[in-house]
């Protein structure tokens, strides 16, 4: 009995060798292909999306930080706003008291802010200070052209407000 092996061999058909066509074993079957990536490609694709999420971190957090800054020197400036308009309006000073994190003043409840921004230096400087008719604002008896406000923004960041007439 004769035995066949495959391909068979015809007539027409060149003999190929089959034995370095089909694999010996398992390991050198898969040693012939490629399969995934290798461990420097993974390591820079990992370096590049490092880079560029924390370049987006520092930038949203930097326009965070402004957005903060300009929110909170809008809120103040429309509190002393407000503390000048109620001095023409009744014709008497008013005093600035800060407590609790909230800016008013002594003669009334209802002209407040609630700051939780301000650094305890800045607390401090606000309490006894005047908000007079023809001038800003004074601090024991000497007018303030302008007036500057530390603040803590997130991280522990110091910066500084100015706040004048506008």
């Amino acid at each position: 009995m004769r035995l066949l092996r495959w391909p068979l061999k015809t007539e027409n058909a060149p003999e190929k060798k089959l034995a370095s066509s089909l694999p010996q074993s398992g390991i050198s079957f898969l040693s012939r292909f490629k399969f995934g990536f290798t461990l420097i490609e993974t390591l820079i694709v990992i370096l590049v999306i490092g880079i560029l999420s924390a370049t987006g971190v520092s930038m949203y957090a930097g326009a965070t930080n402004d957005s903060i800054m300009a929110s909170l020197n809008d809120r103040l400036f429309s509190f002393f706003k407000a503390c000048r308009h109620r001095v023409i309006l009744r014709k008497k000073p008013v005093q600035l008291i800060f407590n609790n994190n909230t800016l008013g003043i002594k003669q009334s409840s209802s002209l407040k802010l609630r700051v939780t921004e301000l650094a305890s230096s800045t607390k401090k400087l606000l309490n006894g200070m005047k908000v007079k008719k023809n001038h800003f604002i004074t601090l024991e008896g000497k007018v303030l052209p302008e007036l500057k406000l530390e603040v803590i923004l997130p991280g522990n960041k110091l910066q500084t407000i100015t706040i004048g007439k506008r």
